[in-house]
C-alpha cells in the first residue's frame, strides 16, 4: 500500500506530458466497410461492378453480414513534444486502400 500511495502522489512529476522534451510514435487508422446480406452478396451490383472488393471481404465479425472493405488510411509518425518549441509531427510512412 505505502508503494500505491507514493506512486499517486508522484503522478504528477511522472506525467511524460509535464516532461520538458520528449517523444514517442504515434499509430493511426481509419477503416470505412459495408456490410451487405450474405444473401445478397452474389447480387450486388457493386460487387458485380467492382470484384476486387470482395479480396478482403470479412464475414466472422458479424454473423449473417458481409463487411466490405471500401477505405482504408494508416499512418504512423514520430511525435515530438519540447516545452520551449511546441509539439511535432513527423510523417514516417502512409498508405491508402481503396
Amino acid at each position: 500500500m505505502d508503494l500505491i500511495r507514493k506512486v499517486i502522489e508522484r503522478r504528477d512529476e511522472n506525467n511524460a506530458l509535464n516532461a520538458a522534451i520528449g517523444n514517442y510514435r504515434e499509430y493511426e487508422k481509419l477503416s470505412m466497410s459495408l456490410a451487405i446480406q450474405n444473401q445478397k452478396v452474389d447480387k450486388s451490383r457493386l460487387l458485380k461492378r467492382f470484384g476486387f472488393l470482395k479480396q478482403g471481404m470479412d464475414t466472422l465479425k458479424y454473423p449473417g453480414r458481409s463487411l466490405v472493405p471500401i477505405f482504408m488510411d494508416e499512418k504512423i509518425g514520430q511525435r515530438q513534444l519540447d516545452k520551449a518549441k511546441g509539439n511535432t509531427f513527423v510523417l514516417l510512412g502512409r498508405t491508402n486502400h481503396v
